[in-house]
């Protein structure tokens, strides 16, 4: 097993400059890299499970020539309800060799981190937590046994949240 460990912007805090950012950015596409399966296409799901561990779960959403979104997420299960959490939005830049978190939230799947409200300082902040939060998670996946050895072809995404929504609202066939 590979394990990437880049140190020198761990202690660096958000505003110290774009080459501190562009190194994690750069540690988080070989992390990534090391997770994805070789010619995936758009729309495949992945799963692993490393023995008793929740399951991981790896969704291509969009594939250009030059980048990548991908979606990430754990398989939690509780009083027998599925959940999903944390769920990472990914976009990698092939071409420049970095990936960044474009969503990371440990509740939802969608979290808005620039708009009209928030100042520059504030975006960059926020920008440098969820990127260092993905690093930290990609690094105990990645130690935990996951590869793209141990990706396998799912079916489905797993999105509960979707299913459990679709259900109640009444619409649960246009996602069957």
């Amino acid at each position: 097993m590979v394990l990437i460990r880049e140190t020198s912007w761990k202690a660096a805090q958000p505003g110290n400059g774009p080459d501190e950012l562009q190194q994690l950015q750069e540690s988080i596409y070989q992390q990534t890299m090391l997770l994805l399966p070789d010619s995936i296409p758009v729309n495949q799901c992945f799963c692993s499970q490393i023995n008793d561990n929740p399951i991981l779960h790896l969704q291509v959403l969009e594939q250009h020539p030059y980048t990548t979104f991908l979606r990430l997420t754990h398989e939690l299960r509780s009083e027998g309800e599925a959940f999903s959490e944390p769920e990472a939005h990914i976009r990698m830049y092939h071409d420049l060799r970095i990936a960044e978190v474009t969503s990371f939230d440990l509740r939802r799947g969608i979290n808005r981190i620039a708009g009209p409200d928030l100042n520059p300082t504030a975006v960059q902040r926020i920008h440098w937590r969820q990127n260092r939060a993905l690093y930290k998670w990609l690094d105990y996946l990645l130690l935990q046994g996951h590869s793209m050895s141990t990706m396998k072809v799912s079916a489905e995404p797993f999105m509960p949240e979707l299913a459990k929504q679709a259900s109640s609202s009444g619409v649960k066939e246009f996602i069957d």
